[in-house]
């Protein structure tokens, strides 16, 4: 018991070690700290979260987890089912640049070329004569065209001029006169290549 004296009434307090409160944590045997942070039934009394007491289905406890990965793999499902058609989107398409730059490169991979460049319709190098030596070539590129037909595979012609130091390489007739290292690249004055779908490349 405390005294304290008040206006000349004197008046008696319980001791702390008295209050209620204080005898009811004892009886439970625990201290204020331990009673104010047990919220919920004790840890393992029904196979919860030994850290909080919490029940695997209820929000935020350990078994929660699972549901949670079930979410984020739901989520990583449906951006995968997004992104494949935008990828498959994004494969070249046949089109008259393509065609003109695939173009330059059967020429640059013809054996005995070299100086190789490309400048928009216009293309220099020095390569084959056709006589055993080496010429300096300018090509022109005159026009192109896609040219579909059912049943096969989508066709670029080109249309080029070539020069051969200088002079231009006119047609006997029909025929177009070439060193046959072009030739067999499959390229000439006029000649196509055709789509192929699956590499997404023109074949000569």
């Amino acid at each position: 018991m405390s005294v304290s004296e008040a206006g000349g009434v004197t008046r008696r307090w319980p001791a702390t070690s008295e209050w209620p409160g204080r005898r009811n944590r004892r009886a439970l045997g625990g201290d204020e700290a331990t009673i104010a942070g047990r919220v919920g039934p004790p840890p393992g009394a029904r196979g919860g979260d030994s850290r909080a007491g919490l029940d695997p289905a209820e929000p935020g406890a350990g078994g929660g987890a699972t549901k949670g990965n079930r979410v984020v793999t739901e989520r990583l499902r449906n951006l995968l089912l997004v992104m494949v058609p935008v990828l498959g989107a994004c494969a070249m398409q046949p089109g008259e640049v393509n065609l003109v730059t695939s173009f330059g490169e059967q020429l640059a991979a013809v054996d005995g070329v070299t100086d190789f460049e490309h400048d928009g319709n216009e293309l220099t190098f020095m390569g084959p004569d056709g006589e055993g030596g080496i010429a300096s070539w300018r090509i022109l590129i005159e026009s192109t065209e896609l040219v579909s037909n059912e049943g096969r595979p989508l066709e670029g012609h080109v249309v080029s001029s070539w020069y051969r130091d200088g002079e231009l390489i006119e047609p006997i007739g029909t025929m177009y006169t070439l060193p046959q290292e072009f030739f067999d690249t499959g390229i000439a004055q006029v000649c196509y290549g055709l789509w192929d779908e699956a590499e997404s490349r023109w074949d000569w």
